[in-house]
Order: C-alpha cells, then structure tokens, then sequence
C-alpha cells in the first residue's frame, strides 16, 4: 500500500526525462531558457506554441505536484495550491512559455468559484 503512493513522483520524473533530455542532449552547450520550450517543441514535432505549452505544463506540473501533496496532507484546503499556482503562472508568463491571456482566464474561473461566497458576503 505504501509503494502505490510513490507511482505518481515517478511517473513524473520518468516523464521529464523522456521529453527533457533529448533536447539537453542536442544543445551546443549553452541553453537559453526561454528558448527552451521552442527547441521542446521541435525535437516532438509540435510546432512552437505547442511546445512552450508543453514545457510550462511540465515546469507546472515539477513545481506544483509536492506542494498538493504536502497540503493534501495537512488537510489546508486549496488556497496555498492556488496561490503557488498562479506565482508559477506568472513565472511561465514571465519565461515566455505562455501567452498572458491564460493567466487572465484562470483568474477568470478562479473568481467565478468564488463569487457565491462574495455575494453572501456582500449580502447579495
């Protein structure tokens, strides 16, 4: 029963070093971060934008996946995952992975759960 919470961590590491290391491997020796998700994309076949998707899911994915594991664990609820969320959002806005219009939808869906709560603290 303990070896089927270890499935999920490495999974993903196995994922990253199945799409990642080709494209280390084939670099000139220095690598352009921003760059990166682009070159991603190439060595996959998947045009450009595809690509920088693909690399801000994977920075997501490495950065968020301990932390819902350790609030899952406390039992905190969600909000420290929404706001490490959105910091890593902005960080792949801020690279050049994604374009700004996903944070802006995000925020969006973010603010329609909770406009009930909003409206009953308003008073509605």
């Amino acid at each position: 029963m303990r070896y089927r919470s270890l499935s999920g961590p490495i999974s993903t590491i196995l994922f990253l070093f199945i799409f990642i290391a080709p494209v280390f491997a084939e670099s000139d020796g220095s690598i352009d971060l921003s760059s990166f998700g682009t070159s991603l994309g190439e060595k996959l076949g998947i045009g450009d934008f595809a690509g920088n998707l693909l690399m801000g899911l994977i920075i997501l994915l490495v950065l968020m996946f301990p932390i819902i594991m350790i609030s899952r664990r406390r039992g905190s609820g969600f909000m420290a995952e929404m706001i490490f969320g959105i910091a890593t959002m902005c960080f792949n806005i801020a690279v050049g992975f994604w374009p700004p219009w996903i944070l802006i939808i995000v925020c969006f869906l973010i603010a329609l759960l909770f406009a009930e709560k909003i409206a009953d603290l308003l008073g509605r």
